[in-house]
């Protein structure tokens, strides 16, 4: 009898499929823009729109926050703002050597509050003054502010001073004694604050911006000059503000205001240098619905754009026959050439809409760049 013959078992033999990977590329960054909001007169709603550098409409992203985007930390998903909390005015009349005169005096209570971005969970995380100004750092680690304070002899004063980014630790940074700050703002590394500083409260006297650096180093002194609305630029060798612009007057030794103008503060110190040149070198006259008055255009918000090749802002220059109260969004390159107008907001009608003043247009606000 022969032997079995040996089983067979069958064999299955593995295989390794390699699944190629897919790799997602990230969404393009948006085009460049500038990103403002409108509010049409008497209406309590507020839009967020965007143009491009050279005036084409875009729409900014959604859930673009509609304050400065200074004021609006994306990684907390926060804002922070000034909020009037009290408001009380009544009427006065009197005489006396210079004759008699009425009208309205009151006072106004300011804090600053924080949200989300949608506003929604507001914070008052000040109050008892009339504190302003705020803005986030870059990491948004750290809110900064004018703090209003209380001096000898009942005199008031503002001081920058620092924050957590949740409201706590509430520091004065340094004080003005004697005299007052008047704006401030922070510079991109989060390590210095730029100041605007008076020698005395009643701003009778140039003021000067000044950096005042966090860690207790000493201050730099970078320009002379009321300016105000300052922005640093993202690479820090620079800051933008606003500038009276004064022309000779007789009866007025420093000149009298004729409108304002956008400026460029190198951070080295160097000389300071005029960008936009739109004030009229004489005090204007406007005849719009039923009344007539002097005209005194201005620029207000200026805003480095992402490479600090070109500043956003608003101008109001083309607005004089309307007592130059409505703004255009503006833009204007460092080196002072390129001004244009890249979005024209419509004129002011006569009359205007119920319950609001002549003269009065769309409200309009540059709150950044994007792209």
């Amino acid at each position: 009898m022969s032997a079995p013959a040996p089983s067979t078992v069958p064999t299955t033999e593995s295989s390794t499929t390699t699944v190629p990977t897919t790799t997602v590329p990230p969404p393009p960054p948006p085009p460049r823009q500038i990103v403002f909001s409108r509010r049409a007169p008497g209406s309590k709603d507020t839009q967020v729109q965007s143009v491009t550098p050279a005036g084409g409409t875009l729409s900014p992203p959604a859930g673009t926050p509609n304050v400065a985007f200074a004021q609006a930390s994306l990684p907390l998903g926060k804002i922070v703002y000034e909020k009037v909390l009290t408001s009380q005015a009544q009427p006065y009349a009197g005489c006396g050597v210079a004759g008699c005169s009425q009208g309205i005096a009151g006072t106004i209570e300011t804090g600053i509050a924080i949200a989300n971005l949608d506003h929604s969970g507001e914070v008052v995380v000040t109050r008892g003054g009339n504190d302003t100004r705020p803005s986030f750092s870059a990491d948004g680690s750290r809110i900064a502010f004018l703090r209003h304070l209380k001096g000898p002899n009942d005199t008031a004063f503002d001081a920058a001073a620092v924050m957590n980014g949740d409201g706590s630790n509430i520091a004065v940074v340094d004080q003005p004694r004697p005299g007052t700050d008047t704006d401030v703002a922070w510079s991109p590394s989060g390590r210095d604050l730029a100041v605007v500083r008076h020698e005395n409260a009643n701003y009778d006297n140039p003021g000067v911006v000044i950096v005042v650096p966090l860690d207790g180093s000493p201050q730099r002194r970078l320009a002379a000059g009321n300016f105000q609305q300052l922005s640093w630029s993202h690479g820090g060798g620079s800051l933008v503000g606003t500038r009276e612009h004064k022309a000779p007057l007789q009866g007025y030794p420093n000149g009298f205001a004729t409108g304002s103008e956008v400026w460029l503060i190198p951070a080295d110190g160097s000389q300071a240098r005029q960008l936009t040149h739109l004030s009229p070198n004489q005090i204007g006259n406007a005849s719009f619905c039923r009344s007539s008055g002097a005209v005194i255009p201005k620029v207000a918000h200026p805003i480095f754009s992402p490479d600090d090749a070109e500043v956003a802002f608003l101008s109001s220059s083309r607005h004089s026959p309307e007592y130059a109260l409505v703004f255009d969004v503006a833009a204007v390159r460092v080196d002072g050439s390129g001004f244009r107008v890249v979005r024209a907001t419509p004129r002011a009608t006569c009359p205007p809409p119920v319950n609001t003043p002549d003269g009065t247009g769309e409200d309009v606000d540059v709150l950044g760049w994007l792209g």
